[in-house]
């Protein structure tokens, strides 16, 4: 039942996206004075999907004990040819609201399974990637199916690969997200959830492997030491994302945090860089 609801939402998104395709075309031919700042910018997305301008770059994730990488979060970019690399938080919402971030997620993850086998290839050995798994992906196509069939397209493995769901898919279609978490789980993919806020109260039940605190959204040291006992007393896996700061680090390895990421650690980096990186790890 699930999977035939899956497949109805997969090709409604598809109809949906070839008309966000349509509009585009028809609003470059009109008055620009006409247009929204959505309606530009999702214009100028397009085009920039046509010129090529969408990639992705990666996080290392480390263990904060002595900061040696363990695996790395891949995100989308945009890298526009007169403007650089744009703010993902400009067009981030937009995407998310109408649809399109599905095709971009996917196209990286295809463009992440590539670059995983050119490096077994070469004779790395490579260290597991995260993919980003959107509230919007959930609902608009079986996602355990076509993580699966593009692993074995491209003669990878389930190690190969970490999923990281939305937390608010949880909360919008619990249903949805525990029978892809549990989907995957059982296909041999380690499964993580971002986007946790510290609420343990309001924390649905989750079997994943990990839970990431997104540490943006907290106020105090106080805040973090509470999260990680609660976490310690729920038998449960906790990250930390975002740590930012000399201080955020050392508040959350004195919590007892064992792993994590954030731009004190490592930026996000590209592939040539990441590539580097690697060849140290």
């Amino acid at each position: 039942m699930m999977r035939a609801k899956q497949y109805q939402n997969s090709e409604k998104t598809i109809g949906y996206l070839s008309r966000i395709q349509d509009m585009g075309t028809i609003l470059l031919n009109k008055s620009g004075s006409s247009q929204s700042d959505e309606q530009r910018i999702m214009i100028e997305l397009l085009a920039g999907v046509k010129r090529g301008e969408i990639t992705f770059s990666l996080e290392p994730v480390c263990q904060l004990s002595d900061r040696s990488v363990i695996k790395a979060e891949a995100y989308i970019i945009w890298n526009h040819e007169l403007l650089g690399t744009v703010n993902p938080d400009t067009y981030m919402p937009i995407i998310r609201a109408n649809g399109y971030i599905n095709k971009l997620d996917t196209t990286m993850w295809e463009s992440v399974c590539e670059m995983l086998r050119s490096w077994y290839d070469k004779g790395f050995n490579p260290l597991p990637i995260v993919l980003k798994i959107s509230k919007t992906d959930i609902l608009s196509m079986d996602i355990a199916a076509y993580i699966s069939e593009l692993i074995s397209r491209h003669q990878l493995a389930p190690r190969d690969l970490e999923l990281s769901l939305d937390m608010d898919a949880y909360t919008i279609c619990y249903d949805e997200a525990a029978w892809l978490e549990n989907d995957l789980l059982q296909k041999g993919f380690r499964v993580s959830v971002y986007g946790f806020k510290g609420d343990f109260m309001n924390l649905p039940q989750i079997h994943a492997d990990e839970i990431k605190l997104d540490l943006s959204t907290l106020d105090s040291e106080k805040d973090i030491g509470e999260i990680f006992d609660q976490a310690v007393s729920r038998h449960t896996e906790l990250s930390a994302d975002g740590i930012h700061s000399a201080k955020l680090l050392a508040d959350v390895k004195r919590s007892g945090c064992g792993q994590g990421q954030g731009p004190h650690l490592y930026p996000q980096l590209s592939r040539k860089e990441y590539e580097t990186l690697m060849k140290y790890c």
